[in-house]
């Protein structure tokens, strides 16, 4: 995560976490920073609800490398970065804003949309020499397909699919795993298929050591990627200004999708 600590006016404290992400309802206090098209809501039968999904790697692959350009802009101020896999309570242990992944949900805490968060499927040419490329969700049930055990939706024993993730699709395979980037490097090196926010796979589908399946129905809908941070009636100029930074590099779409794009037009 990514933290700044609330006492020091210079230093701010970011975390990146979970999944489910409490946000303050359009009506209540912070409703203004809300997009018109979000919901507050967050859906309980949704399969991102209350799944700690890739904060790691968010923090790592898209966060931690653009610090140096912030600090550049503004070298007067320090970034405390915390990564983990929990979800943090930020008034309680001090943190200025979070970094978080998926839907909103009521609470007192306000959220800045950054970008959206899609899902994929993904294998190395080399598994689909040997296995084959399947054509449908219930292929994978033929195949070798690599779990996230933190996560109901693609879990090790079934996959969601569909906007809502109401498809539900039986898999197994030869490793479960609860670390996205550990998946992903299992899934390049040829050991089965893998079902992971385009963030996480998007260097090796870039660079080629992943290919993206179309299958005969799309990835469920994770939700966004949101800065989240505690009511207050004046927001921090350090806050503020970290926000204003990710909104305008996350802007449009975002980089890691860039890439993907890239690679498919090429193709």
């Amino acid at each position: 995560m990514i933290a700044f600590p609330l006492a020091c006016s210079r230093r701010i404290r970011t975390t990146v976490s979970t999944t489910n992400i409490p946000i303050s309802p359009p009506g209540k206090p912070g409703s203004q920073l809300h997009h018109q098209n979000e919901g507050s809501h967050l859906d309980a039968d949704h399969p991102a609800n209350g799944v700690p999904f890739a904060r790691r790697s968010t923090g790592t692959s898209e966060i931690a490398p653009i610090l140096n350009d912030l600090s550049k802009a503004h070298p007067d101020l320090t970034i405390d970065l915390g990564v983990n896999d929990r979800l943090v309570d930020l008034v309680e242990e001090g943190w200025d804003l979070a970094i978080r992944i998926g839907r909103l949900q009521d609470s007192p805490m306000i959220a800045r949309r950054l970008a959206p968060c899609h899902m994929a499927v993904c294998a190395s040419p080399a598994y689909l020499r040997k296995h084959g490329r399947p054509k449908t969700v219930i292929d994978l049930g033929d195949h070798r397909c690599l779990g996230y055990t933190l996560s109901h939706a693609v879990g090790p024993s079934s996959w969601s699919f569909g906007s809502n993730g109401d498809i539900k699709v039986p898999v197994s395979g030869p490793l479960r795993a609860g670390n996205g980037d550990a998946l992903v490097a299992a899934a390049i090196a040829g050991m089965g298929i893998v079902y992971q926010p385009t963030f996480i796979v998007a260097d090796a589908v870039a660079d080629g050591r992943l290919e993206i399946l179309e299958l005969d129905h799309p990835p469920f809908d994770l939700g966004n990627i949101y800065a989240v941070y505690p009511p207050n009636e004046h927001l921090p100029a350090k806050v503020r200004v970290f926000i204003d930074f990710l909104i305008k590099r996350f802007a449009g779409t975002p980089p890691w999708q860039r890439r993907i794009d890239q690679t498919t037009d090429r193709n």
